[in-house]
């Protein structure tokens, strides 16, 4: 591997355990994944229980549900902080460094506006269902306002980490810092790729003076 790529992916590797944002999002996959073990052990019961005894216990369908939703909404925390949500990148990588930066904080912002969105509707209906009384129609009969408020906050964790991902990046911007922007913002590896662009032309530029 080259030289500049891999110190350069040594430096990602590095900024992991240290960086409080991706600290959160790593236990954030943690409770999500938590979360999805917990409802296929629930489910697993219930054929098991279903298939010995004829009857379900746990009502799994019900609570996998909620379960799901509220790991989904922590995964979007976790995905950001960890800069794993999907970009197109097939001519990011062939525009100057300049328009790199401007178009991640342009993602960022995007980003942000889907989160806020997603959180004003789930805080919504949650409160709508807290006003209303409003119960499961199942047999367990449970306030659907309870879950649905820890769905929104996995959505306003989902918007808090997008705004810490700007002010990262700005931040970085202010300073003259565009290695810091792409390591709040950037899709990763593109700055790899420039790294191991900028040490190649120092490399030549030294063979040149020889």
């Amino acid at each position: 591997m080259p030289e500049g790529q891999d110190q350069e992916m040594s430096r990602d590797q590095e900024e992991t355990p240290t960086d409080p944002g991706r600290r959160v999002g790593i236990w954030l996959s943690y409770v999500g994944g938590g979360l999805i073990l917990l409802s296929a052990f629930a489910v697993s019961l219930d054929v098991i229980t279903r298939r010995l005894f004829g009857a379900t216990y746990l009502e799994s369908f019900e609570l996998t549900r909620y379960a799901f939703a509220i790991a989904v909404a922590l995964g979007f925390s976790s995905a950001a902080m960890a800069r794993s949500h999907i970009r197109i990148d097939v001519l990011y990588t062939m525009f100057p460094r300049a328009l790199r930066l401007i178009l991640d904080i342009v993602s960022i912002l995007a980003l942000i506006w889907l989160a806020a969105v997603l959180a004003w509707y789930a805080w919504d209906l949650a409160l709508e269902s807290f006003d209303r009384g409003s119960r499961s129609a199942t047999g367990l009969r449970l306030p659907l306002a309870g879950p649905q408020m820890l769905w929104a906050s996995g959505l306003t964790l989902f918007l808090f980490s997008c705004v810490w991902l700007l002010l990262r990046a700005l931040v970085g911007l202010l300073r003259g810092q565009p290695r810091e922007v792409e390591r709040a913002v950037g899709i990763p590896g593109s700055y790899a790729v420039q790294s191991l662009e900028e040490s190649q032309a120092r490399a030549d530029h030294r063979g040149e003076r020889r």
